[in-house]
């Protein structure tokens, strides 16, 4: 483990884990670790009331423990190959992840003497991704302003993965580290402080920031401002995954996507908001009025109709007065003298008018005699005057 760069508090954890399984189990010599003795044992943490995550995490020492003594001969196989790693039945909740503007508000609440560079320090969590641990053991040989790009230039023993890594730093945090640096004098240590979670807590109480905003999340801490960064960076149109997780001093881009990126952030709605137009410009949407709409209506119903537009719309139709009289005259005027059906259809020709009163001549008229029919092409000809 010390060949793969793993830092010494994991080899301490693992070192305390396999001794609590030996105690437990009585174990004398490696060939005492069978499967059973270790599915037993790891019953009993799940017994007494450790986690899945606990669990899991002792499971991997001893993996780590026997799989060295098979390598040196001691055992031929590794017990713990048939034993499954052990998973959680309900996912947890995911941490929440600020947004710019609750980051924003955060820092300027801090930015008070009394607090000292404890804005520097959210800044470059929230810019940098950097974690709270690797933030307090931050040395001035480590900031590497002067030579290339601004960065970080971070040993294996401060970072989780163990390896050495470089962290670059954005153009407006490299000029605020560049002041801080010229005004802590010859101090070695980067920040004067980091908080811990009282303080974090107090600070955002400060800030008038909810600890836990959503009841679908973690409450937020210091390393909230971790997965800000990382999230914020995902929807960067520049920066890809696996440059993610280099900045984020991952091995893969798996973890980033998985535990770091909340794709419901705020950078989705704003990059989803600056899309460019569907429509052409100088499209114009079609603006239907209400008056609009009437005029339509009413050009389109046919004389005599009634609509849902007239004023006694809700008067029955048989209330309302006829513009045409019982004998099929306009209301007002004289009915006109009936003609013979054999007249009408016979082609009669046009009766005198009176021109007094516009109605038909009380005068007999002359006898008519229609012509006699004749065959035609297509059949029977109408008869013509």
């Amino acid at each position: 483990m010390r060949i793969k760069g793993v830092g010494q508090s994991h080899i301490d954890d693992y070192t305390r884990y396999v001794r609590e399984a030996a105690t437990q189990q009585r174990w004398v010599c490696v060939e005492n670790a069978t499967t059973e003795s270790i599915l037993d044992h790891l019953d009993w943490c799940q017994a007494k009331g450790d986690a899945v995550s606990y669990v899991k995490n002792k499971r991997c020492a001893l993996r780590a423990w026997l799989e060295l003594a098979r390598r040196r001969g001691i055992i031929e196989r590794n017990p713990t190959d048939a034993i499954p790693i052990p998973r959680p039945r309900k996912r947890r909740a995911p941490r929440y992840t600020p947004t710019e503007a609750e980051v924003v508000r955060l820092i300027q609440a801090v930015n008070r003497p009394i607090k000292r560079d404890r804005w520097l320090v959210y800044l470059t969590a929230a810019t940098c991704g950097l974690r709270a641990g690797t933030m307090r053991e931050l040395r001035r040989s480590h900031v590497q302003l002067d030579d290339g790009f601004p960065r970080f230039q971070i040993p294996a023993d401060l970072l989780k993965s163990g390896r050495p890594s470089t962290v670059f730093m954005s153009r407006e945090l490299a000029e605020y580290m560049r002041e801080h640096l010229a005004a802590i004098g010859s101090r070695d240590r980067v920040f004067s402080g980091v908080p811990k979670s009282e303080k974090f807590d107090l600070d955002l109480k400060q800030a008038g920031l909810p600890k836990r905003p959503s009841d679908d999340f973690l409450p937020m801490t210091l390393h909230s401002l971790r997965h800000f960064c990382v999230t914020r960076m995902r929807y960067a149109q520049t920066i890809t995954d696996q440059e993610r997780a280099f900045q984020a001093t991952h091995a893969t881009p798996t973890t980033t996507n998985r535990v770091y990126t909340r794709h419901e952030h705020e950078t989705v709605a704003k990059k989803i908001f600056c899309l460019q137009p569907l429509m052409p410009q100088g499209f114009a949407p079609h603006r239907r009025t209400r008056d609009a709409m009437r005029a339509r209506k009413s050009h389109l119903t046919p004389p005599g109709r009634r609509t849902n537009d007239c004023p006694d719309h809700a008067e029955s139709k048989h209330d309302a007065p006829s513009p045409i009289g019982d004998s099929g005259a306009p209301a007002g005027a004289q009915a006109p003298s009936v003609v013979p059906v054999e007249l009408a259809r016979a082609g009669a020709p046009d009766l005198p008018l009176s021109s007094a009163s516009g109605s038909l001549s009380s005068e007999a008229p002359e006898p008519f005699q229609a012509p006699e029919p004749k065959i035609g092409v297509g059949g029977f000809e109408p008869p013509t005057s």
